[in-house]
């Protein structure tokens, strides 16, 4: 049994056995932060049918809502990069974005017809703190005029600390912000150099600590291994810097190499790369390190500290994940506002207008400019549930299963049973009468076990990252 990759996941010495499971396991695959996935979803599903479920969630009685805000502007494009974005050094582009965003609200709530109360916000990017405190503060007013806040909301915003000083911080707390997610990927100067995105540590560090003494709830670090120039002896300067920084969640990323996609991408080569078992082993360090910080490994990408919410929740098995990533709140449509934001509505998938030009226009002259959906069939929420309790608990209590579906697990899944043997014989599940259960091995291929529920796999082959 070869050494070279040993962790500690959920207090249990694991090791990889054998390249040729790594090899095996590498594959083209989703992250599945939706299910069905992108790929499937289609432009026959458009604002018409949108308009009617945002009609249809404000019959039904519902009281709290999730928000998505997408603010795509970046002062640069850093080449690691997949989200959708805009790099622009001409800030005067803020402004009318934010009056577009407000006419998009303003149609919202004609269809609607009542206010919610806004249980979770998130600002994502692009990068939402290129807004100014002016305009922050013009956006949250923008949010409230539509909804109030629920009393307990959940209100987080993802922050370059490039463009974060101690004042922004300061609005942000005001503004009643209560969670920040600091993008830091990387602390070697070699590796950020390769990514376009200069970020000294002290800069990162100063960040946190007026965060903690502005008394935000929650302050967390995004990571990514896999990146060019890494290697893995650099990369344990950058997980000595976690516990330097001591963040209260961890986001991990895998670099998802994705040129097809992403242009700014093409200037990498995969030789730049790490791959396959050398890429495997930043990540099995990074869990050991987590472990050894008292850090509990609680899903895909995310560890969180003992006593943080989301590792309670892991424990008493009510975690949720959505777009957003993990989540205590379960159960609440999500509503995407701006240009490329997702939501989910009524139990279908809607995705806006991608172009900023078209964006803006069809929300000044009072229009949704949703470009593609997906409305789910029975069958979909079924799978959708079960790939969700396999990335949130890792295991399927098959009793519970028939009880929430009135269907046998084991009949329904036939087939996907028996793709799972090899799995089993691999080490990774132990699927039994009573549960489908994830080994400790298993999570670090959790991905591949999902797909196993996939019914449209094939649908979106090629347009994935590695899974490893």
């Amino acid at each position: 049994m070869s050494s070279f990759l040993n962790t500690i996941i959920d207090g249990k010495q694991v090791s990889v056995p054998d390249d040729a499971l790594i090899t095996a396991y590498d594959k083209a695959l989703p992250r599945y932060t939706s299910y069905p996935t992108a790929p499937v979803w289609t432009d026959s599903v458009g604002v018409e049918a949108y308009q009617q479920n945002l009609v249809q969630l404000a019959q039904d009685g519902s009281e709290d809502i999730s928000l998505y805000i997408h603010l795509p502007f970046c002062e640069q494009h850093c080449t690691f990069c997949a989200c959708s974005m805009i790099a622009t050094k001409k800030r005067e582009v803020i402004d009318p974005y934010l009056k577009a965003v407000k006419a998009e609200f303003a149609t919202l709530s004609q269809h609607l017809g009542k206010q919610f109360k806004i249980k979770q916000l998130h600002l994502g990017g692009g990068t939402p703190t290129y807004l100014d405190e002016e305009q922050m503060e013009e956006l949250l007013a923008i949010v409230n005029a539509f909804s109030p806040f629920h009393p307990d909301a959940e209100i987080s915003i993802e922050c370059d600390p490039r463009w974060t000083s101690a004042s922004k911080l300061q609005t942000l707390r005001k503004l009643g912000f209560n969670r920040l997610s600091f993008g830091v990927q990387d602390v070697v100067p070699e590796v950020q150099e390769a990514i376009g995105r200069i970020q000294p540590l002290e800069v990162v560090q100063a960040c946190l600590e007026e965060g903690r003494c502005l008394g935000f709830l929650s302050l967390n670090i995004d990571l990514v291994y896999g990146l060019p120039l890494q290697t893995r002896e650099s990369w344990k300067t950058t997980l000595a810097a976690v516990e330097t920084l001591n963040p209260d969640r961890i986001a991990l990323f895998s670099f998802a190499f994705v040129p097809w996609m992403k242009v700014k991408q093409r200037s990498l080569t995969p030789e730049m790369l790490p791959h396959g078992k050398e890429k495997l082993a930043f990540f099995t360090d990074a869990i050991q390190t987590f472990a050894n910080l008292s850090y509990d490994f609680i899903g895909l990408d995310h560890f969180a500290k003992k006593n943080d919410e989301l590792s309670l929740a892991h424990r008493n098995h009510s975690l949720h994940r959505n777009f957003q990533g993990y989540s205590t709140h379960a159960g609440l449509d999500m509503i995407g506002v701006g240009m490329t934001s997702i939501g989910y509505v009524g139990g279908s998938f809607f995705q806006n207008e991608k172009k900023l030009s078209v964006y803006q226009d069809e929300a000044m002259h009072g229009k949704l400019s949703t470009i593609k959906g997906y409305h789910l069939t029975q069958d979909d929420h079924v799978r959708k549930w079960v790939i969700s309790h396999l990335f949130c608990r890792q295991r399927i209590v098959k009793h519970e299963f028939e009880t929430a579906w009135g269907k046998s697990f084991d009949e329904v899944f036939a087939t996907e049973n028996a793709a799972l043997q090899t799995f089993a014989e691999d080490g990774l599940v132990v699927n039994t009468a009573d549960a489908l259960q994830v080994t400790s091995l298993g999570r670090l291929f959790i991905r591949n076990v999902a797909s196993v529920f996939d019914a449209y796999m094939q649908s979106g082959a090629g347009k994935f990252s590695r899974s490893v």
